[in-house]
Formats: structure tokens, sequence, C-alpha cells
């Protein structure tokens, strides 16, 4: 591979994802976007070692580190949104079991 190799897809509606994924490479990186129960972009660009031997495909693992925490967060206010916790509820009534580690900490989902 030589210069910017970008595989994978991009549905038809969907080409600017694809310019814009190309406008910033990372030099081993992925992007999919699922909209609707379809996936409608599924991208890969670079190299899954520092030598630059092997290509990233869609095989490759990353560890995530703490792209999970803003996830986690927009799940709590969706469960907020629809009314099914407060943000003020203690963490540990959270769990099936109400078993959490933190049930008996002063903490909450504002906290």
């Amino acid at each position: 591979m030589s210069g910017l190799d970008i595989s994978g897809f991009v549905a038809p509606g969907f080409e600017a994802v694809r310019a814009a994924f190309a406008m910033d490479p990372r030099g081993g990186s992925a992007l999919a976007v699922i909209h609707r129960g379809e996936v409608v972009v599924d991208l890969r660009e670079g190299w899954r070692d520092p030598a630059r031997t092997t290509p990233w495909d869609a095989e490759t693992l990353v560890n995530v580190y703490s792209v999970g925490k803003p996830v986690i967060a927009l799940a709590v206010l969706m469960l907020v949104e629809r009314g099914l916790i407060a943000l003020d509820d203690p963490m540990g009534g959270c769990s099936a079991e109400g078993t959490l580690a933190l049930e008996h900490c002063e903490t909450s989902a504002r906290k």
C-alpha cells in the first residue's frame, strides 16, 4: 500500500463520510456507521503495526480505553429521558441484583 488506501464500503448517500474520513488519516483507523439498523459505512485505513507491514482490516482489534465513557453517559441520559432512572438515584440500585460495589457509597450518575 502506498499513499492513503481506504478499504471498505459506503452506501449511496453517505459518500461525504468517505471524503471526511480520507481528510484526516491516522495511520490506522476504522469507522462504521449503522443507520436505521443497516451498516451504511464500514471504512478502514492504515496499518495494524508500527512497521507498516500489515494493513488495517476488518479483523483488527483495538483497545478502546476511555472511548466507552461517553457511550455509557449517553446510555444513562437516554434512561433518564425515558424516566427509567434519575441522575440522583444511587448507583447500587442499577444492577439486577442491586449488588454493585458502589451500593454503600454516596455515588450517583450526577456525582
